[in-house]
């Protein structure tokens, strides 16, 4: 019996410690800053957008704890690998970020929110500009629409 509890915990040890068990690398560098007196939601398209529609298929409402800002904080966005592996991967230069009314969020039917362009800002980043930007994005009711 004493051999077992042995061989199990040997075993439990090395899944542990094995390198296939980790967990993915977590990106935390982004901050978002509302410097609004709204609430808001934001989220990342996975590529810059031209203005025919918002690539975002997840209904953010679903996830406040993720997605939403509330006025005056300052929130990580957290992503589950590095930006620079994540523009690479989509093979672009430039990411939307959305940024949206927690009021719409939360009481509008998601799909009609992106085909009717419900966002309060788009901001369009380069790596390079995130970078600049020491990986903080403000927003703030002056912020000009694009």
């Amino acid at each position: 019996m004493k051999t077992h509890r042995l061989t199990f915990l040997s075993f439990f040890i090395l899944l542990v410690l094995s390198p296939c068990c980790h967990s993915p690398e977590i990106d935390e560098r982004l901050r978002i800053i509302n410097n609004s007196d709204i609430d808001v939601y934001v989220e990342q398209a996975s590529h810059r957008v031209d203005t025919d529609y918002i690539p975002l298929y997840y209904d953010i409402g679903n996830d406040p704890k993720k997605y939403k800002v509330y006025s005056g904080e300052t929130k990580k966005y957290v992503v589950f690998q590095k930006w620079e592996d994540i523009f690479l991967f989509y093979k672009v230069d430039t990411l939307s970020l959305f940024i949206f009314d927690a009021e719409i969020i939360e009481n509008t039917i998601w799909h009609t929110i992106p085909m009717e362009f419900k966002f309060l800002q788009r901001y369009d980043f380069t790596l390079t500009d995130l970078e600049r930007m020491n990986w903080m994005v403000v927003y703030s009711p002056d912020s000009l629409k694009l």
